[in-house]
């Protein structure tokens, strides 16, 4: 006869191993939770940033195509000894609150425009009393600054005062620098500026004092 052999018992896990297995699952699942919050945080960055970007290129595009057309007179293409009424650039107040203030003919009428950058919000006045206009969203754009400096040049040009008489003026060649500075009010670390510099496209030119 064959002596009986032990009988072996079924070994299971124990609770140390059952804590370490549970630790270390925590442990990966944290980390894949931080990974996923911060991939979820960079996405929204970028929508933000995205967003930013397209309200503030709107908003000076709108402005530069205004003041191509700033200081348009259409007496000026009949000739005549008149000065042009509609050349007048008013800027004022600071970058922070800064104002713009100009005029051109369209449709046999003159067009009397106010730009300004107001509490963060670029406005626009199309009419002397009318309500301003919001050119940026202040749930996604808050403009920080609205810089503009008028450059000008002169250049002699030469009118005919008579059969034998020539007069020299200035002809005055304006472009208007612009920059603007914004920052996401979800979050104030994104911050992006847009530069432009529209040449007014109607120049300014004195009256000759022959023909005045």
């Amino acid at each position: 006869m064959t002596a009986a052999r032990p009988c072996r018992r079924a070994r299971g896990s124990t609770l140390v191993e059952l804590m370490l297995g549970l630790g270390l699952s925590l442990a990966l699942l944290a980390g894949g939770l931080r990974l996923m919050l911060l991939q979820l945080d960079l996405l929204h960055r970028a929508a933000l940033a995205r967003q930013l970007d397209q309200d503030l290129r709107a908003a000076s595009e709108l402005i530069v195509r205004e003041l191509r057309r700033a200081g348009h007179w259409q007496a000026a293409l009949d000739g005549g000894t008149a000065s042009n009424p509609n050349t007048a650039l008013l800027l004022g107040g600071s970058p922070g609150s800064a104002t713009l203030a100009y005029a051109y003919d369209e449709g046999g009428a003159v067009q009397r425009r106010m730009l300004r950058l107001n509490s963060g919000v670029l406005q626009l006045q199309l009419s002397p009393g009318s309500s301003f206009q919001a050119l940026t969203d202040p749930a996604s754009t808050r403009v920080l600054s609205l810089g503009l400096n008028l450059d000008s040049a002169d250049q002699a040009v030469h009118v005919v005062c008579g059969p034998d008489t020539l007069a020299t003026v200035p002809r005055q060649q304006r472009a208007l620098s612009l920059l603007l500075q914004a920052e996401s009010p979800a979050d104030p670390s994104i911050r992006r500026e847009v530069r432009a510099r529209p040449r007014l496209r109607n120049d300014r030119l004195p009256a000759p004092p022959c023909l005045g």
